[in-house]
């Protein structure tokens, strides 16, 4: 009797034919494959590590850290200027970095570039800081307070004084603190190369607006024939200690009358008040108090622009200073007539002409 090959089915109880004997065959045979090829794998592995790895540190973290960098806000909180000279100053920064808090990284210290932005607009490649300050390394966090304060040379004497005319004379001064840097990112043992560039809008001085005099002194002598107290408000969140001054003393935009002096003038945030004294040319002072109509009111204002004329601190010359505050008149308005009248004991009466 022949024997029959016989073909081992398993079926399932609704009938159905496994496939066990086939997925084991598959198995053993992709074991035997990865057996064989395993090192074409881990070549394709390393080739990915390779590739992918290098692009993450050299391009994907520095790209990360330069956009939170730029992402991040400078706030100026108070700038102190003090003890000028003619080839430096103390300059004393206040300030706060407002940023993203998702990663922690350390910006190592470097010197930062300060220029004045003219109309808000970025300087250009010929443009020249007019202060450079050095910035201390610094913990990324969400505020971080970054204080620094330093003596500053006056290397670019037009820049610098570009910048104090538009202090002095703007409501608003726009400025760029730029400087080449490194970052370090927590977790990789590398610094990358960024660049700290913030546009900081700060409020300016105005042409001292809102300057009066108070308690005004007048005689009849040939020198110091005036004096008074000088309100100066400071809108600003600058301390500027200029020194003893010297003004040109212009009547209503026209002719100069004089020079006024205030002396150890140093603008402090808010009201400032000055002891301010003067040699007058009388003659056009008492021909405008005879005109109408201000020789029919009891007060007789008169307009006077004070343009600055000499600065100096400690002895020393500071034509930077000097040359800013020239570039624009403060208009302050004195009731002039009344204490002329004091004076004399006498109003002075409207001329006939």
């Amino acid at each position: 009797m022949s024997e029959k090959a016989t073909v081992s089915h398993n079926e399932s109880h609704d009938g159905s034919t496994s496939n066990a004997g086939i997925t084991g065959q598959k198995s053993k045979a992709s074991k035997g494959h990865c057996k064989r090829f395993w090192w074409i794998y881990m070549a394709v592995l390393a080739v990915i590590v390779l590739i992918v790895v290098p692009c993450i540190i050299f391009v994907a973290v520095p790209r990360m850290a330069q956009s939170k960098l730029d992402a991040a806000k400078l706030d100026i909180d108070s700038i102190v200027i003090s003890q000028a000279e003619s080839d430096s100053f103390h300059m004393a920064i206040n300030s706060t970095i407002l940023a993203d808090n998702g990663v922690h990284a350390t910006i190592r210290a470097f010197e930062g570039n300060i220029y004045l932005l003219s109309d808000g607009v970025s300087p250009d490649a010929a443009a020249h800081p007019f202060a450079k300050f050095g910035f201390p390394e610094v913990e990324s966090s969400a505020a971080v307070v970054v204080n620094v304060s330093q003596k500053v040379a006056v290397e670019d004497v037009d820049s610098l004084v570009a910048f104090n005319e538009q202090l002095l004379s703007q409501e608003f001064v726009n400025v760029r603190v730029e400087g080449d840097t490194q970052i370090r990112v927590a977790g990789i043992a590398r610094d990358y190369p960024v660049t700290f560039r913030k546009d900081v809008q700060l409020k300016a001085f105005n042409g001292f607006a809102g300057i009066s005099v108070s308690n005004i002194n007048v005689s009849l002598a040939s020198i110091n024939n005036f004096n008074g107290t000088v309100h100066i408000p400071n809108p600003t969140v600058f301390t500027f200690e200029i020194g003893n001054t010297t003004w040109n003393n212009y009547l209503n935009g026209g002719a100069n009358v004089g020079s006024a002096y205030i002396r150890n003038l140093a603008m402090h945030p808010g009201n400032n008040d000055f002891f301010i004294w003067a040699d007058i040319v009388q003659g056009p002072v008492l021909t405008a108090l005879g005109k109408k109509p201000v020789c029919e009111s009891a007060q007789g204002d008169l307009t006077f622009q004070l343009s600055g004329k000499v600065v100096e601190n400690h002895g020393q010359s500071i034509p930077w200073l000097a040359t800013a505050l020239s570039a624009h008149n403060a208009s302050v308005t004195m009731p002039v007539g009344a204490a002329v009248a004091k004076a004399l004991n006498a109003k002075v009466p409207c001329s006939q002409n």
